[in-house]
C-alpha cells in the first residue's frame, strides 16, 4: 500500500511536472510570439523611418527646385531690367537725335532766311542798277533772255 501511495505520488508528481512543463512550453512559445511581434513592430518602425527619410529627401529636392526657380526668376528680372535700361538708353538717343534734327531744321530755317535776305538784297541791288530787270519765279529775265 505504501508502494501504491508512493507510485500514485510519483505519478501525480510527474503528471503535475509534465503539466508544468507544458505550461512552461506554452509560456515560452507565447514569449517567442511576443518577441516576433516586437521584431515585426521594429521592422515596421524602420520602414516608417525610411519612408520619413524618403519624404525628407523629396522635400529637400523640392526646396532645391524652388531655389533654382527663384534664381531663374531673379535672372529673368535682371534681364528685364537690362532690357528696360537699354530701351531707356535708346529713347534718350532718339531724343538726342530729335533735338539734333530740330537744331538742323532751325539752322536750315536760318539759312533759308539768309538766302531770302540775300535774294532781296540782290533784287534791290539789281533794281537800282538795272531798272529794266524784274524777278519772276526765282529767275531773272533780261530783255527776253533767260539767265539763271
Amino acid at each position: 500500500m505504501y508502494s501504491q501511495q508512493l507510485r500514485t505520488a510519483i505519478y501525480g508528481f510527474f503528471k503535475r511536472s509534465h503539466h508544468l512543463q507544458l505550461n512552461c512550453i506554452d509560456l515560452q512559445l507565447n514569449c517567442i510570439d511576443l518577441q516576433l511581434s516586437c521584431i515585426d513592430l521594429q521592422l515596421s518602425c524602420i520602414d516608417l523611418q525610411l519612408s520619413c527619410i524618403d519624404l525628407q529627401l523629396n522635400c529637400i529636392d523640392l526646396q532645391l527646385s524652388c531655389i533654382d526657380l527663384q534664381l531663374s526668376c531673379i535672372d529673368l528680372q535682371l534681364s528685364c531690367i537690362d532690357l528696360q535700361l537699354s530701351c531707356i538708353d535708346l529713347q534718350l538717343s532718339c531724343i538726342d537725335l530729335q533735338l539734333s534734327c530740330i537744331d538742323l531744321q532751325l539752322s536750315c530755317i536760318d539759312l533759308q532766311l539768309s538766302c531770302i535776305d540775300l535774294q532781296l538784297s540782290c533784287i534791290d541791288l539789281q533794281s537800282l542798277n538795272y531798272p529794266f530787270l524784274h524777278f519772276t519765279d526765282s529767275f531773272f529775265v533780261v530783255m527776253g533772255t533767260l539767265k539763271i
